[in-house]
């Protein structure tokens, strides 16, 4: 005999629904951008001090006769050698910034078995070590200098600071492809080749649809894929990659730019990241995630910025 519909309960509620077993992933998924271009690609030296400094000195202007600003090194027969002054090096500096996070849990906390993790504090250092690589990478973004004091932490300047040669601001106009190659040449100008160009999310579209230039996009068209990015730009004064930052400003008429030659910044370690455990004076678990450094960069004249971008996106 078939059931009845009409009588067949299918739903248990009230008081019974503690005995269910609750369909519960055994993971946890984290929801957070994991981006650290700037970490990524900046290499590593160390610092000796808060202030670190470090010593430049350009190459003398191109010339043989003085007619281009330098100096006139073009002789006549039989002349008197003479003799150039020593050419100092400049000393540019920053000031290292510490970073710290802690984890703490509870001894009964870290006994408790959960859904997803093996252990409570190794799962909270995990989590807390990524929040402290994202403020390290906005920092070598965006942080100011400061020397600090008793009441102020010690900040770096971050590139965008840094970087004053090549600086310049849009005026909330759009950004067009000639801007985005004067941007290029305006490192080429003083020596070396940017190599990479990061921008925020709505000034990419922007670039992804550059072709005023005769640009050529290939697309394998056996994958029966739509491309629609410029990863790679191939212009006059050397080849970038396009790259994605979220820690430049993207709003429209705030949206910036940076081209870059990577090979000139460092992270100048005071003291390289490391996990610490405090001591104990109760019933807990404490890790410290802390480290101090600051931004090296040989020659800021290696990047350049736009600032001041419009987007079109509100």
């Amino acid at each position: 005999m078939a059931a009845d519909k009409d009588n067949t309960t299918y739903s248990i509620t009230g008081t019974t629904l503690g005995w269910r077993e609750p369909s519960l992933m055994g993971k946890i998924i984290t929801i957070s951008p994991e981006d650290y271009v700037v970490f990524s690609h900046t290499g590593n030296t160390r610092a000796k001090d808060t202030q670190h400094y470090w010593q430049t000195r350009l190459l003398p202007t191109r010339d043989f006769d003085a007619s281009n600003g330098g100096a006139n090194i073009t002789q006549i027969e039989g002349a008197t050698y003479s003799y150039s002054t020593v050419t100092e090096p400049s000393r540019p500096g920053n000031t290292t910034q510490i970073f710290w996070v802690g984890a703490e849990v509870s001894g009964t906390a870290e006994a408790i078995s959960y859904y997803g993790i093996a252990k409570l504090l190794a799962d909270q250092v995990d989590y807390r070590s990524r929040q402290w690589k994202g403020g390290v990478e906005r920092a070598l973004v965006r942080a100011v200098e400061t020397t600090g004091n008793t009441e102020t932490a010690r900040r770096m300047d971050g590139l965008l600071a840094a970087i004053t040669t090549n600086a310049s601001t849009n005026g909330n106009a759009t950004l067009t492809e000639t801007q985005y190659i004067e941007q290029l040449k305006a490192v080429w100008d003083n020596g070396p080749k940017a190599r990479h160009v990061l921008t925020n999310g709505s000034l990419r579209l922007t670039i992804d649809k550059f072709d005023a230039q005769g640009a050529t996009k290939w697309i394998q068209t056996t994958a029966k894929e739509v491309v629609n990015m410029v990863l790679i730009y191939q212009s006059t004064f050397g080849t970038v990659q396009n790259m994605l930052s979220r820690d430049l400003e993207d709003g429209n008429g705030t949206a910036e730019l940076i081209a870059i030659d990577f090979s000139n910044f460092k992270k100048a370690w005071l003291r390289p990241v490391r996990m610490t455990k405090p001591a104990i004076d109760g019933d807990y678990l404490r890790t410290i995630v802390l480290g101090e450094l600051t931004l090296e960069y040989a020659d800021e004249r290696a990047a350049s910025k736009l600032t001041a971008i419009a987007t079109g996106v509100i």
